[in-house]
């Protein structure tokens, strides 16, 4: 389905492939460069321009003189090259000399398979920001640039190359991109730091050993702090050591077994640690230009935009409230949803607060937004529209969404949402209309879909799920555990069902988390209250509507001591100083006062309580209208209350008519 904005559409291997080949020819040409290079030859007699590592053999090395002298060098830069003591690092380089050709189309086919497979497994297991084009060719330059500092280190510095900090890239990508992106950047890093050692497999089981450790404890988006990092990378240059201990008692190579005997500066076991710790220091330090390259928001940039006073996300409450109070209600929702799977919550929360941005543009299509209050009803937009329009309506909050966002320069990160929180799914509610009138005009479902795309995160995918939850609460009565977890499950097993989930890198026991978290909150969040005593004595009492007989007391149960009827024998003589009524009436006793229910209205529209029945103290007394006062505010229930008596009739429509 064509989209009217263009989105990160995943790499392909035809669009890699080209950078790959690049990059490998690069390395390729760097890790022969003394070769290439003339002035970096080695000469009998002349001081050497570089340091000549020791190629891995079983044959021993010459005994050095001293044990200060105890290194993995064959010759020193910019020591006399003396023609019988370097006679065998001469003849090495004779030898790759006269095979040069066949020497570099070797290397670049294996760089150019290991970048290829890179980028395969990141563009097939990947998700969100692994598998965009922008990832890729990020994470093969960073390679590239690092690998010719590693090649520069072991040239023209007399350190053991298990010095060099080349765990950084694993910690970085691990942070950024996940756990098995990490991993597998680390493997094409072994790939080529072995090749520049002349294929060391001691080096390369290193360095997968620290790829493997940083995969275990890097999680994927979480804040880095440098003491976490100092840990991870200590806890790599351990394993590294252990993992180089093991290679020295296993290999039959006589540089492993003479290792730990040399000097500090060219010992492998120590340059493991200090490796592993530089390399979590070096992780924390790049960690935000690498973020900026990859198109990854800051954490800076998301505490803006969670402001409510930034200028973008000021346009929402203002121009749409109730979209608003439906993003906050989301955000919290969301954001407690996602740190509970171990996903990044505040990346969550921003995009709940802009993931429906372009409905500020036409609220009016939205129910949230319009009014249904008494006196206040707005009429709704959609009545009279055709089904396909109302969906088109309903479907422009996306691609105006996603365009206003980008004229403001709003983090690609977070427009991701606006696209994604719909998915590709159907408005079921103007298809079902349209089928319902026949489909006259024949559309398909999609018409009725949204120009989006599933969502490709984990993050995405809990907006969409929290997105429908949040709405489908609102109708739960009454708000018990059971009925808020079968709306979740109910909600979660359709978009599953709809393939909408496919994609976002949620596992099965994520989805179980999810379900637990949700219903937890909605739980909490959506509890009944008892009302206070000012609520219970304003329900006490309903008014009518104006113009409308009032209604009396719901129909009591029977008494035991029912008052007189009208006809009863008149009731004896009163007291001296109380003057006797010219009708008389029976005797009401001081009752609550109970909530209306419908029915006919007694005469002069007085509302009639139940009786409450009282200890017998003797005589009753016939009451008149002018002996009792005529309350102006309810009393609570369970509080006695005089009734007044009935006024005369009046004509109906005359003022005070409908009397409380």
């Amino acid at each position: 389905m064509s989209r009217p904005f263009p989105i990160r559409s995943p790499a392909t291997l035809r669009a890699t492939a080209p950078w790959a080949a690049m990059f490998a020819l690069f390395l390729t040409v760097v890790g022969a460069v003394e070769l290439l290079v003339p002035a970096l030859h080695l000469e009998a007699g002349r001081p050497a321009p570089v340091q000549v590592r020791r190629a891995p053999r079983t044959v021993p090395p010459p005994v050095a003189a001293t044990a200060l002298l105890r290194t993995d060098l064959d010759a020193y830069r910019d020591e006399p090259v003396d023609a019988i003591g370097h006679a065998d690092v001469l003849a090495r380089q004779a030898d790759k000399l006269e095979r040069l050709p066949g020497w570099l189309a070797g290397n670049f086919a294996l760089l150019l398979a290991s970048f290829l497979a890179l980028a395969f497994y990141l563009r097939r297991f990947g998700r969100g920001l692994v598998r965009s084009l922008r990832t890729h060719i990020v994470v093969l330059v960073t390679i590239g640039f690092w690998m010719a500092l590693f090649k520069a280190y072991l040239l023209f510095t007399p350190f053991s190359p298990y010095f060099f900090p080349v765990a950084m890239l694993s910690m970085v990508y691990g942070h950024f991109l996940g756990r098995r992106a990490g991993i597998t950047v680390t493997m094409a890093v072994a790939v080529v730091g072995s090749a520049y050692l002349e294929f060391d497999l001691a080096y390369a089981a290193v360095v997968i050993a620290q790829g493997l450790v940083i995969g275990a404890l890097v999680a994927a988006r979480r804040r880095m702090r440098p003491s976490r990092l100092f840990l991870v990378g200590a806890a790599c240059g351990a394993i590294s050591a252990a993992v180089y201990g093991a290679a020295m008692f296993a290999g039959g190579r006589v540089e492993l077994d003479e290792a730990w005997k040399f000097v500090v500066q060219a010992n492998p076991i120590v340059g493991s640690v200090v490796g592993g710790v530089l390399s979590g220091l070096l992780a924390w330090w790049l960690a935000m230009p690498t973020g900026v390259a990859l198109g990854v928001t800051s954490r800076s940039r998301l505490i803006d935009l969670q402001d409510v006073e930034n200028e973008v996300l000021r346009d929402v409450p203002k121009r749409a409230p109730g979209t608003w109070e439906h993003a906050r209600a989301m955000a919290n929702l969301a954001e407690a949803a996602a740190a509970h799977i171990g996903a990044d919550g505040l990346l969550v929360r921003v995009g709940a607060y802009y993931h429906d941005y372009g409905k500020t543009i036409h609220p009016e299509f939205f129910i949230e937004n319009i009014l249904s209050e008494p006196g206040k009803d707005q009429p709704n937009p959609h009545k009279g529209l055709d089904p396909k329009d109302s969906a088109d309506r309903i479907k422009e909050h996306v691609s105006l969404g996603v365009i206003a966002l980008r004229q403001k320069n709003v983090p690609e990160a977070i427009v991701d949402f606006v696209y994604m929180h719909h998915g590709s799914s159907v408005i079921e509610f103007f298809w079902g209309k349209c089928q319902e009138a026949g489909n006259p005009h024949g559309y398909t479902k999609e018409d009725f879909s949204y120009p989006g795309v599933p969502p490709q995160s984990r993050e995405t995918a809990i907006l969409m799920i929290v997105d429908a939850v949040e709405a489908a609460s609102r109708t739960v009565q009454p708000p018990t555990r059971e009925k808020f977890k079968n709306v979740v499950e109910h909600i979660i097993l359709s978009k599953l069902a709809q393939g909408q989930l496919d994609d976002s890198d949620l596992s099965l026991e994520d989805l179980h988390k999810l379900i637990d978290n949700l219903v937890e909150t909605l739980v909490h969040g959506r509890h009944e209250r008892v009302q206070y005593p000012w609520q219970k004595s304003q329900a006490s009492v309903v008014p009518p509507a104006p113009g409308a007989p009032a209604v009396p007391a719901a129909t009591p149960a029977p008494a035991p001591a029912a008052p007189a009827p009208a006809t009863a024998a008149p009731a004896p003589a009163a007291e001296p100083g109380v003057p006797a009524p010219s009708a008389p009436r029976p005797v009401r006793q001081a009752v609550a006062i109970s909530p209306p229910a419908p029915g006919p209205a007694p005469a002069g529209g007085v509302l009639v309580a139940a009786p409450r029945p009282t200890p017998d103290t003797g005589p009753r007394v016939p009451v008149s209208a002018a002996t009792v006062p005529v309350p102006t505010i309810p009393r609570p229930i369970g509080i006695a209350s005089p009734i007044p008596a009935a006024p005369p009739p009046k004509t109906p429509g005359e003022p005070g008519t409908n009397v409380k």
